[in-house]
């Protein structure tokens, strides 16, 4: 059986989904960190497989193909 990895953080997992990497500007000149503002968000145009927790901690969007 080939093992698995997540493209975020490396870690084997055979339940992994394809997502896209979201990257998140916030606005620093009023920033609170209970409360960031996202001024900006990019998403990256490849797909990348991830692992459920790094789905939940980092900004992502699934892919179509999912």
């Amino acid at each position: 059986m080939v093992k698995k990895t997540c493209d975020n953080c490396g870690d084997e997992d055979q339940d992994l989904t394809e997502v896209f990497r979201v990257y998140q500007k916030i606005d620093l000149n009023n920033f609170d960190p209970d409360m960031s503002k996202v001024i900006e968000s990019t998403v990256e145009p490849n797909a990348e497989m991830w692992c459920k927790s790094c789905m939940c901690i980092y900004p992502n969007v699934k892919s179509d193909s999912n």
